[in-house]
């Protein structure tokens, strides 16, 4: 019986709305397999046509909002449960439907949950019925895949090379002698799944790398290689080289073994989007794909889905060059990352396929980049190695490279992946990314060590200063030993000061460093200090880490007017004002006794006020301020003269006798006190009823008698001169 493959799309993927829109406007039924139709009725025939129904219902991809550690695992998982769902619930009245109908009419279903479409053998009226259906956005053909592959084999290669050229070419062994976590770069923990002919798993290059994988040609969990192009392939990413050869740029990574092409190379775009979604659903981190056809729009949203639950598809340009526009799909969709062939002198390969690629209006530049293609040896079924040619061999190296990449950091993002990919590649031919070799040749090495070395733990001391401050910091780098490092102040990069390592050379990927900083050039204020570092690799970090002030003027002070203070009161001088910036620290002392302890805090314009003793002996005393500010400048140590007077009457106390004595010749005593100047008693006088009485001058007074004649009570009063 004769079968027509056919494949039936679904509106395309999120990221491609223009490709959606064009979508909505063709006919549902794909123009080949309408004509397949036509012929099939026109023959009267009931021969079955495989077709695939894709669903007008699309999975959009949420927008995320990243903020810190993202797992890449968690967010694979969620994102397959959100496809599985989408498209199992806008499936599901057209399965109903599907299921009423009997063998002779449909058959051999496979729901398709990466592109939300499903792919069956039918005849033409129920397949023109399916489509007529509202839930369904197009129908076509499951267009026929290949291989591909460079027929050509252009020179010799030693067979017996302990690594392949290719391998050196892209800086794959000073890679693994980096280490992350312990363990040296080579793949480890990485997924790739190798998209194909299938592998020989047994090859002992492969054995210890392969983890499974699935025949959709055969239909069956056992994707022995039938043909050679997967071995070969595979070998290219992962082999170990126990047989001889290290052919593997990631000889760390773990394979799986996906059967989409059979024995002659061919195969179905339903088979390879299987082939996609069951490496997604099983853990895969990169597909590798070195096959091709017509471009078809469900490739579009194959792509964009795999890349939207996390996967890397790495894809062949295909070997259809050297014209223009010549690259096959799937590598002709935009988010894939797009390998173009190069030779060992960085050449690129004549076959190798050239963009641009135009697609619904948008033309863009295609291949992202170039990798060793020519000549390549690797791991060959049934045994030992081959040489082979062509993009097929180049895709692999690039997966392997992303292999690496992820293993040192593990939560990029597939687009992530190939910026970094095309960043750091080596760039050939016109300058810039072009049609020919993308962004260039890839360097994983540069690749994995472009991060440029962090700057942490930045201290000055002191930071605001009157003084050279000491520069103090830390500087790490994942994988390179740190070289050099120096730093500028504010825009003055041609002044700049080498730091030097605390420990006497820079030989690790750890430093601390040290340096004075000058600042005799420097005018009072903030200034910022950028530290420039450098590792092995001629990754530089130009950081803007911290600043410093400084501070040479000295804080001042007003001049106030000597003060005088009467005794035996409470008194202060708030006369003194203080002028800085950086406000520090004051203390007073009278006549060179300090009587404001400890030293206090000032604040800028603030009168400062000092309790005055007036308990003390009167006369002038010299009080003195000194101050300084925060940046420890002294100010100009000020002093006044505080005199003490003493304006206070003297204080008497007498024994008067009280009223109605009877003594008629008291001796009457008063006390005469002044806390003062003391007394002057030669100056005291008495009188009684206005006659003067004679006083007798003692040491703290004075007394005097006189004769009671009436004996009757006296009132008095002092008067204190």
């Amino acid at each position: 019986m004769k079968k027509w493959v056919i494949f039936l799309t679904a509106a395309v993927l999120v990221q491609s709305v223009v490709i959606a829109d064009a979508l909505d406007n063709n006919p549902k039924i794909h123009s080949e397999l309408s004509s397949q139709i036509v012929m099939s009725q026109s023959n009267n025939s009931e021969d079955m046509i495989r077709v695939i129904v894709i669903m007008k219902e699309q999975y959009r991809a949420p927008e995320v909002k990243v903020q810190g550690h993202v797992d890449q695992k968690q967010h694979r998982m969620d994102t397959v449960n959100s496809l599985k769902q989408k498209s199992g619930q806008s499936q599901h009245n057209l399965i109903s439907v599907m299921q009423g109908k009997g063998t002779d009419k449909m058959k051999n279903a496979r729901p398709l949950w990466i592109v939300n479409a499903i792919t069956f053998e039918a005849t033409p009226d129920v397949i023109e019925e399916l489509a007529n259906r509202d839930d369904v956005a197009q129908v076509i053909p499951d267009f026929e895949v290949h291989l591909v592959e460079d027929s050509v084999v252009v020179g010799g290669v030693d067979v017996l090379a302990t690594t392949a050229w290719g391998v050196e070419k892209i800086n794959a062994p000073q890679v693994w002698d980096l280490i992350y976590n312990g363990i040296n770069i080579n793949g480890t923990g990485v997924n790739v799944s190798i998209i194909d002919t299938g592998i020989n798993y047994n090859h002992p290059d492969l054995a210890s790398n392969y983890i499974g994988g699935y025949d959709f040609v055969n239909k069956d969990t056992d994707p022995m290689d039938d043909n050679w192009h997967g071995t070969h392939v595979a070998g290219i990413v992962a082999g170990t080289g126990v047989d001889g050869t290290k052919t593997g740029v990631a000889p760390g990574s773990n394979l799986f073994g996906v059967k989409v092409l059979n024995a002659d190379g061919n195969g179905s775009y339903s088979d390879v989007i299987d082939g996609v979604q069951w490496s997604i659903d099983n853990g895969a981190d990169i597909v590798s794909l070195s096959l091709g056809g017509p471009h078809e729009s469900s490739m579009t949203t194959m792509v964009n889905n795999a890349i939207a639950a996390g996967v890397l598809p790495v894809i062949a340009a295909g070997n259809s060059g050297s014209n223009a526009s010549t690259i096959e799909c799937p590598g002709d969709e935009f988010y894939a990352t797009t390998v173009g062939s190069t030779n060992s002198n960085d050449t690129i390969a004549p076959s190798s396929s050239r963009g641009p690629v135009t697609w619904i209006g948008d033309t863009y530049t295609k291949p992202d980049v170039t990798a060793p293609g020519v000549n390549i040896i690797s791991t060959n079924y049934p045994s030992g190695y081959a040489t082979k040619s062509g993009t097929s061999m180049a895709t692999p190296h690039v997966s392997g490279a992303a292999a690496l990449i992820l293993q040192a950091y593990p939560d990029m993002t597939p687009l992530e992946v190939r910026q970094l990919l095309e960043d750091t590649a080596v760039d050939l031919g016109t300058a810039g990314k072009d049609n020919t070799y993308g962004s260039g040749r890839i360097d994983v090495l540069k690749a994995i060590s472009i991060q440029p070395p962090a700057v942490s733990n930045v201290s000055i001391t002191p930071d605001l200063t009157d003084t050279d401050p000491v520069l103090n910091a830390s500087i790490s780098d994942l994988f390179n030993n740190i070289s050099y490092a120096d730093y500028f102040i504010d825009d003055d990069l041609e002044n700049s000061t080498v730091l030097s390592a605390v420990d006497g050379s820079f030989d690790s990927s750890f430093e601390n460093v040290t340096g004075i900083i000058n600042i005799s050039r420097l005018p009072d204020g903030v200034h910022n200090i950028t530290i420039r570092v450098k590792d092995s690799m001629n990754n530089w970090n130009n950081q803007t880490n911290t600043s410093f002030t400084v501070d040479t003027t000295a804080p001042t002070s007003n001049t106030p007017y000597n003060t005088e203070f009467s005794a035996n009161t409470t008194a202060s001088f708030d006369k003194w004002v203080l002028t800085d910036l950086h406000p520090g620290y004051y203390r007073v002392l009278r006549n060179g006794t300090e009587i404001v302890v400890p030293p206090t805090l000032w604040t800028n314009h603030t009168n400062i006020t000092v309790p005055i003793d007036t308990n003390i002996s009167l006369g002038d005393f010299n009080y003195t301020i000194q101050y300084n500010d925060t940046a420890g400048n002294n100010g100009t140590q000020n002093t006044v003269i505080i005199t003490i007077n003493d304006t206070t009457k003297p204080i008497l106390s007498d024994n008067m006798p009280l009223s109605g004595t009877n003594n008629t010749k008291p001796t009457i005593s008063i006390k005469a006190m002044d806390r003062g100047s003391g007394i002057n008693a030669s100056s005291a006088e008495m009188k009684v009823e206005g006659v003067p009485v004679l006083l007798s001058i003692t040491s703290s007074g004075f007394t005097f008698n006189f004769t009671n004649k009436t004996t009757i009570a006296y009132n008095h009063s002092d008067t204190v001169n």
